[in-house]
């Protein structure tokens, strides 16, 4: 009796301290501070300064342990804040991959302004980042003639439509051109609903 109890106690404290390693093991940063320009791989990290770094591959790794110091300053501690939504550079772009999934597609026009620098960071918001997340994306370079901008009325950036891919040509369900979180949480799932996601 007491050599089951024995096991039953050591198991369980086998499997948290398994539990406590993975969740120490979880890398503090996104991007790989050897090559900044790709993201981790969350199996592969190294220590440093009593935290997990994330790097992209075994050979960042290798690089890293050479020479710590020389990537150091490249650490953004960032893992788990909300991503960029990523997709397609055109219209088309994004309404094939919506048609393919069934999903509500958003496609922001953008260009180089401050304007648009905060229209972008809506995204990242906390209630909006994962209805973004659920949508096909584009972020479409503005141009005031391009025949993108002309098929769907756009006439300055930032703009955001949201459109339904089923559609042909694809439907408008709402343009947006001055976003707050709240409102475009709401926006989003309404025509989410529209298209009957």
């Amino acid at each position: 009796m007491k050599t089951s109890i024995g096991r039953a106690a050591f198991a369980t404290l086998l499997l948290a301290g398994i539990a406590w390693g993975a969740q120490q093991a979880k890398p503090v940063n996104k991007m790989c501070p050897v090559m900044p320009d790709h993201k981790v791989d969350v199996e592969v990290t190294v220590q440093y300064k009593g935290k997990s770094i994330g790097v992209c591959c075994t050979a960042c790794q290798k690089k890293w342990n050479a020479n710590p110091g020389a990537y150091a300053g490249n650490i953004k501690e960032d893992f788990g804040a909300p991503d960029m939504p990523d997709g397609a550079n055109s219209v088309k772009g994004a309404l094939d991959s919506g048609k393919a999934g069934g999903y509500l597609v958003a496609v922001v026009f953008v260009d180089k302004t401050p304007k648009t620098d905060a229209f972008m960071k809506v995204f990242l918001d906390a209630g909006v980042n994962p209805e973004i997340q659920n949508c096909a994306f584009g972020k479409v370079e503005f141009k005031k003639d391009s025949d993108e901008a002309k098929a769907y009325k756009v006439t300055a950036a930032p703009t955001l439509l949201l459109l339904d891919p089923t559609k042909e040509p694809a439907a408008v369900l709402k343009t947006i051109t001055a976003p707050n979180p709240k409102t475009l949480v709401k926006d989003l799932q309404e025509a989410r609903e529209k298209l009957g996601k």
